[in-house]
């Protein structure tokens, strides 16, 4: 998985930002499903844009997406995307969101599928990529 991550956010770096920072971040999910184990995010601070890419990205969308991003004003990078997953009977659509420490590399995701009950969440903890 690791290794997928890596090649996902080299052909992401390569295409987009050219001042983006790179992080792969391991995950402990503390929900009841849909949070990765690992989750990449290319991020452009000075754009306010991101690229992300984890195992439920893959499956999805077969490819790094979009997410938009925010400074909060505690200082942390907040994270958002959609994400349709191909469940049966019907496909799931999940709204994730990440708070990211990029002082500490930390991270919170949550995930929220409309009209279920599941808790998604997990933290993390992130490291620079090599790009």
């Amino acid at each position: 998985m690791k290794k997928l991550l890596e090649t996902a956010l080299a052909f992401a770096a390569m295409t987009s930002f050219a001042n983006a920072q790179s992080y792969i971040c391991d995950i402990s999910s503390q929900g009841d499903g849909f949070i990765p184990e690992q989750l990449g995010m290319n991020l452009d601070k000075p754009r306010k844009s991101a690229v992300v890419f984890d195992a439920y990205i893959n499956w999805g969308e077969g490819q790094p997406i979009s997410a938009r991003m925010r400074n909060q004003q505690d200082g942390k990078l907040e994270l958002r995307w959609n994400l349709n997953l191909p469940t049966s009977p019907i496909r799931a659509r999940v709204n994730y969101r990440v708070v990211f420490d990029e002082a500490a590399k930390t991270m919170v995701m949550y995930g929220n599928i409309r009209s279920a009950t599941n808790r998604l969440a997990g933290t993390g903890t992130c490291v620079l990529g090599d790009f």
